[in-house]
Order: structure tokens, then sequence, then C-alpha cells
């Protein structure tokens, strides 16, 4: 069984096993970051509505950024349109 340590913005691995527990690893890994885009963009349009706008702003940015890294061109146009809403 892995040793994890988690920390903000980190997820680090103290030893691992063998490959199929690095494989698991990074599968759960990969499935918590895919859904921080939606995250960022959900708390984006919560700020906005709440006249946070340059909160919600940081948040739409956040959400194009890691939608982009991710190739989610679709949900990286929605983040785009928003910010150009904002702005």
């Amino acid at each position: 069984m892995p040793t994890i340590a988690i920390l903000p913005s980190r997820l680090i691995v103290t030893s691992i096993v063998n490959s199929m527990d690095f494989l698991g690893l990074t599968n759960l890994a990969d499935k918590f970051l895919s859904e921080f885009g939606k995250a960022y963009f959900n708390r984006g349009i919560a700020k906005y509505n709440l006249k946070d706008i340059p909160g919600g702003l940081e948040d739409f940015q956040k959400s194009a950024e890691l939608f982009k890294a991710q190739d989610k061109i679709e949900d990286d146009h929605k983040a785009v349109a928003k910010i150009t809403e904002v702005w």
C-alpha cells in the first residue's frame, strides 16, 4: 500500500510498492483533477452573483486554464466567454 501525504495543491507519494499501485494512484488523481475546472467555474459564477467581480474573474481564468490543459475545448470556450462577459 503506498504511503501518501496530501499538501495544498500537491499529492506527494512517499513510497510505491509496485506499478499497479502507481497506476491506480495516478488514475485516482486524474479523476479528482478533472473536476477542478468545473469547481472553479461554478465558484466563479457564485462569486460573480455575489458581486465579487475580481474573485469571479480569477476563478473563470483558472477554470479556463485547467480546461485547456485537459483539452476540454468546449468547456474552455465557455470559461473564456464568461471572462469576456465579466471583463
